[in-house]
């Protein structure tokens, strides 16, 4: 009981916000100093204050000078580039170095995408249910922030209109999918993709028996090369397809509680289910069962987990 209470609270604290007060202060600090000789911006209705021009440091008269010169200079160049990466790390994600230092990057419209592609990525990940994903609309955050995506994004004047405001991207973000906003919101997609996979409209789909729920799911395999004869493999296709399938599944087991369950669904939606197999073979999950044939996949679900899985589409699935 202790535990959930604390895994409550902590998702609390998780979907407040994505961005901690004293994280952000730290990072406006670096960018402040090492803005120094440019007009500091000041809290609201503070004056703008100018630092003075900084004292011109003595010409060396030596060699010896002239390499203590060399040496502070360079302690200090080391320092900015340390807090530099901070903050490129904050703006543009953990691997900035493999997409800011590219040349189709180099534009001030395509650096700036890149801040607020990231911000929306962290929103994902923070605002994302236990065990789930959450997917959110580009063009619906371009249009709630003035941005024509094809015009600015895209355009050839794109540098020099683009509606750029980190501040106010955040603030969208945060008052769309706060609270719990942002896992009904996830949870309603997860939903949505379990009933486009199990085809759960068409009642010939579905078949009802006294040990399981059984569900036939179109997965198209082919012979796999260099092997032997009858060892087929998943075409490569349906890999995207089968992750989002298990994802959600592993979404909809974690909220019916159902933890070893969502564990390995989790794993399966990472392999994608690139392996070989022959035809008729089970994988077995703690309450789900697949037999895999050449073109198509029966699901036996227990009827403990079936039953879950009716409740989490009913509220959900509309």
């Amino acid at each position: 009981m202790q535990s959930q209470q604390a895994a409550v609270l902590a998702g609390q604290r998780r979907r407040t916000a994505f961005a901690s007060a004293d994280e952000l202060d730290d990072l406006l600090g670096l960018a402040t100093s090492t803005n120094s000789g440019r007009a500091v911006q000041q809290p609201a209705m503070a004056p703008i204050v100018v630092p003075a021009a900084p004292v011109p440091a003595p010409m060396p008269t030596s060699l010896n000078e002239l390499f203590d010169c060399y040496r502070n200079y360079q302690e200090k160049i080391v320092a900015l580039a340390v807090d530099l990466r901070k903050i490129e790390a904050y703006l543009f994600g953990e691997h900035w170095d493999t997409v800011i230092n590219t040349p189709e990057t180099k534009a001030p419209v395509d650096i700036a995408y890149l801040a607020m592609e990231n911000l929306i990525k962290q929103a994902e990940k923070m605002y994302a249910p236990p065990g789930g994903a959450l997917a959110i609309d580009r063009a619906e955050v371009w249009r709630a922030l003035g941005i024509d995506e094809r015009r600015h994004w895209r355009g050839v004047e794109r540098d020099a209109s683009v509606p750029f405001d980190l501040a106010r991207l955040h603030a969208h973000l945060a008052d769309t999918y706060a609270g719990d906003a942002g896992e009904t919101a996830a949870y309603r997609q997860q939903a949505a993709e379990l009933i486009k996979f199990f085809r759960f409209e068409d009642s010939e789909a579905v078949a009802t028996t006294k040990r399981h729920v059984a569900c036939s799911v179109r997965v198209f395999s082919q012979h796999k090369d260099y092997a032997p004869k009858g060892t087929l493999e998943v075409s490569y296709n349906e890999h995207q397809r089968l992750s989002k399938a298990f994802k959600a599944l592993s979404c909809a087991m974690a909220w019916a509680e159902l933890p070893d369950l969502q564990a390995s669904l989790s794993c399966a939606a990472v392999t994608g289910y690139c392996f070989a197999f022959k035809s008729r073979h089970r994988e077995s999950f703690p309450g789900i069962s697949i037999v895999l044939f050449k073109d198509k996949w029966t699901f036996e679900i227990d009827h403990k987990v079936a039953e879950q899985l009716r409740l989490f589409l009913g509220q959900y699935g509309a």
